[in-house]
């Protein structure tokens, strides 16, 4: 796997390499399903990583926590780094979660730098699913509407002089593909920044017919904090008479029920507000 750091790796290219390196590199974390074989055609996927990057002396602290979780055959799981603080004033977390029961992705990642050495922290998640439609018997093809919705936030903590995030989202089924590209996300200085994506479209299915159906979601921070634990999922409107299975045999069975755009934004600043008030407490104690 392509990635931004890894296991005693020392890097030397500082903040700027290491902006240089999320442009060439996160497609490779991102997009990690599709070309697998010989497995379930229902698969998790999921990508934790926190931790310090020995940039500059002293070298030797300990690795970047680093998990990986790929299941064949499995409808959810979870990783959690936990909160590391491997340099004084610093702190980092990865978390990542999928659920094909209600077609979801979630995932949190905060890395507050600490002012001496870099330190980052990144999530993954993608989940595949092989579905199949089934018609009324006097239609050939139906024209079943498709909703992808990725919202969350993101927080730029300031302590570097140059901010460096990486991020994408991307949802494919037969022609349909949702894409928000790969690059740095916007954020806002000292509070959460809001990010929403809602794509609509529609996919026109023949019965008795697979489409697989692929989401990933990806967030690298050096000095950032992303929350997108509220979620990133998706939405089928199916005509009158249409319905589905899917290999998983629970997809979309319990979907999520999307929050009025105005709460979303309340949930987002009361969870900004207990992050600065937790960092505020944690400078006082220093």
């Amino acid at each position: 796997m392509c990635r931004l750091y890894g296991r005693h790796r020392s890097i030397s290219s500082g903040v700027a390499g290491m902006i240089t390196r999320v442009a060439a590199c996160v497609g490779g974390v991102l997009f990690l399903l599709g070309t697998t074989t010989a497995r379930a055609d229902y698969v998790i996927q999921l990508d934790v990583q926190a931790g310090a990057l020995n940039i500059g002396p002293p070298v030797g602290l300990p690795p970047v926590t680093d998990e990986l979780l790929e299941v064949s055959g499995a409808t959810g799981g979870t990783l959690d780094t936990g909160e590391i603080s491997q340099v004084p004033g610093s702190r980092q977390r990865g978390y990542a979660a999928a659920d094909l029961a209600t077609g979801s992705m979630r995932i949190f990642v905060d890395s507050l730098y600490g002012g001496t050495y870099l330190t980052a922290a990144g999530a993954s998640v993608s989940i595949t699913d092989q579905l199949r439609f089934q018609l009324p018997a006097e239609l050939t093809s139906a024209d079943v509407g498709i909703r992808w919705v990725v919202e969350g936030s993101n927080t730029f903590y300031g302590g570097l002089t140059t901010e460096g995030t990486g991020c994408g989202a991307l949802l494919s089924i037969g022609a349909v593909s949702f894409d928000t590209g790969i690059g740095n996300c916007p954020s806002t200085m000292g509070r959460p920044g809001p990010i929403r994506y809602d794509f609509h479209d529609v996919l026109t299915v023949a019965g008795d017919v697979d489409y697989q159906i692929n989401m990933q979601l990806f967030f690298q921070a050096f000095d950032n904090r992303a929350d997108f634990a509220n979620t990133a999922y998706v939405l089928f409107d199916l005509p009158v008479g249409v319905t589905f299975t899917s290999d998983s045999g629970v997809f979309l069975t319990n979907p999520v029920v999307p929050l009025p755009a105005a709460a979303w934004l309340l949930v987002s600043g009361l969870a900004a507000l207990a992050s600065f008030a937790r960092r505020n407490g944690t400078r006082a104690r220093q």
